[in-house]
């Protein structure tokens, strides 16, 4: 019996210990309390977080959407002004060829009118020309052999 008397006084002691030392236990009991309140402060802060990240979410998506649609119609227009870049290019050769052609003609023309002139029944040049009509005298004006010299020539 004495093992057990001294095992229950241990126990005893022990016991007693433990509830003196209780104030720590208290204290530390507050402690957690108080983290405990502010760890569901921030639960809470996390939760509405989440809420606004679900209403969030969905509007980030169509905004994806929409970057991605206008990705797109940039590739189109990119793809538009590199075909617009060789249709200038193209149309830069033509413009030159067509002055070149511009420059061969009139100077047929003025072929065709160095004909006519010289042979005059021959018209290979345009009867209706604005460069006959202003080569030709008005039917009004006088001769050049006709024409009074001025008076300073006499």
């Amino acid at each position: 019996m004495k093992i057990h008397t001294r095992r229950a006084s241990l126990s005893l002691l022990v016991a007693l210990f433990g509830l003196l030392q209780g104030g720590c236990v208290f204290e530390n009991i507050r402690d957690i309390r108080d983290d405990l309140r502010v760890t569901n402060d921030q639960l809470d802060r996390t939760e509405q977080l989440l809420i606004q990240l679900e209403t969030v979410n969905p509007k980030l998506a169509d905004l994806q959407a929409q970057i991605d649609n206008t990705r797109a119609r940039l590739e189109t227009i990119q793809s538009i002004d590199e075909s617009l870049i060789s249709m200038n290019e193209t149309l830069q050769s033509v413009d030159r060829s067509l002055a070149s052609l511009d420059r061969h003609l009139a100077s047929l023309r003025k072929t065709l009118e160095n004909i006519d002139s010289t042979i005059p029944f021959l018209k290979f040049a345009d009867p209706g020309k604005q460069e006959d009509a202003e080569e030709t005298p008005p039917p009004d004006a006088q001769p050049a052999s006709d024409a009074v010299p001025p008076p300073d020539q006499k």
